[in-house]
């Protein structure tokens, strides 16, 4: 059954339950004085009052034109409470405002600063290429989406950590494809919850910095630009985690992982729970890999490690190594490049004196990761470049 919050009357107005104006008394006298019909199909709808949900209009049979989903309450009032969020902010706003062109109706439309958006609050999981058609029809008409996820969407599984699905990649915002954030919105608690400095950890566990933020302190322009939130103390959940992955037992290891370890042991010597710490390191780009990160950082040491000592190799090339076995871009809504979480990643490196940059993405090998010296000490060096680069400690724009 689809259910919406607005409805035309014979004579073409438009009815917007989701406005203050509509109190349940008028409501009741309208129901009685009117036939509703949908903005989209035109077929006859049906004003629903009752205790459980809010009143809205509920079409008569499961067909529609436009191209919407079945509603929980929990989207119904999340759509009306970001409505009246919108409105507040003295924005013109309109609540599942339809777009005959595109035969989309939009949850909420917005017109700010001589644009035009259209914000989807997604409450159910939806196949990717649904996110894609909806996303490009807008963008056909000159609209920017904007994806807010219903926060029961989002599973937290520790500390600072989340679980982040090919479903949640395709709601990461990032105005410059730099610190992606997701935007959550629980209509229950009437709070965002808002996501930032998403590092992965592996596939399908990040790490990120989380605020729950009153709707009186978040704008629509967070919703473009970003907001500011510091993600002190992720360091030390991180080293936590990484000491977990060292104990963890060997049947419980991927096929990627046992391929990974075999490799190592041929090449090092080493097994997977002396990797040192530089197979772990936290990048601003690092989302962009569709591996864990201590699987594709370590493919890029043991790619060094093959290298004579002062041999010289450019970026290209170890881009093109790791393509080769496997490596891809992880699939989401921001564009992403295989490039640019290598490039910082051997930057970072030439930082902890591993390698010499000596041009354009041109590195020299000056020392191997694997000769294994105080644990403690690499951790404390990695944690200061760390803290001097802002990775884990300052605000995020």
């Amino acid at each position: 059954m689809i259910y919406m919050l607005v409805a035309i009357l014979r004579n073409g107005e438009k009815v917007n339950v989701a406005a203050p104006y509509w109190s349940i008394e008028r409501l009741l006298k309208l129901k009685e004085e009117q036939s509703f019909f949908c903005p989209a199909c035109k077929e006859p709808v049906k004003l629903k009052i009752g205790k459980i949900k809010i009143p809205h209009f509920a079409h008569l049979t499961a067909t529609c034109q436009a191209d919407s989903e079945a509603e929980s309450t929990y989207h119904l009032n999340g759509k009306k409470q970001l409505y009246v969020w919108l409105k507040r902010q003295l924005l013109a706003a309109e609540v599942e405002k339809f777009i005959p062109s595109i035969a989309q109706r939009a949850d909420l439309f917005v017109s700010f600063q001589h644009k035009r958006y259209a914000i989807e609050y997604q409450c159910s999981k939806i196949p990717p290429d649904q996110v894609i058609k909806r996303t490009n029809g807008y963008k056909k008409e000159r609209i920017k989406s904007i994806w807010i996820l219903g926060w029961k969407q989002m599973k937290q599984v520790g500390e600072h950590q989340y679980r982040l699905t090919p479903f949640h990649c395709q709601f990461l915002h990032s105005p410059q494809n730099d610190h992606p954030f997701i935007i959550n919105y629980c209509s229950d608690k009437k709070t965002f919850i808002f996501f930032s400095h998403l590092i992965p950890f592996s596939k399908q566990n990040i790490f990120a910095a989380s605020a729950m933020i009153s709707p009186e302190s978040f704008f629509f322009r967070d919703c473009l630009q970003g907001k500011s939130l510091a993600a002190n103390g992720l360091w030390k959940h991180w080293l936590k985690k990484i000491s977990q992955y060292r104990l963890k037992p060997l049947f419980q290891k991927t096929n990627e992982e046992r391929k990974l370890q075999k490799k190592v042991y041929e090449t090092v010597g080493l097994s997977l729970s002396q990797l040192p710490v530089e197979a772990f390191i936290p990048l601003k780009s690092g989302y962009m890999v569709d591996e864990a990160v201590y699987i594709w950082q370590c493919s890029v040491l043991l790619f060094i490690e093959t290298l004579r000592a002062d041999e010289v190799f450019h970026a290209e090339k170890l881009v093109w190594h790791l393509k080769k076995i496997g490596m891809k871009e992880r699939s989401c809504s921001v564009k992403t490049d295989l490039k640019k979480p290598i490039i910082e990643y051997l930057t970072t490196l030439s930082h902890l004196k591993f390698l010499q940059p000596i041009g354009p993405y041109s590195f020299r090998k000056t020392s191997s990761p694997f000769h294994l010296e105080s644990m403690e000490k690499r951790e404390q060096r990695l944690g200061q470049y760390l803290d001097k680069e802002g990775m884990f400690f300052s605000a995020v724009e």
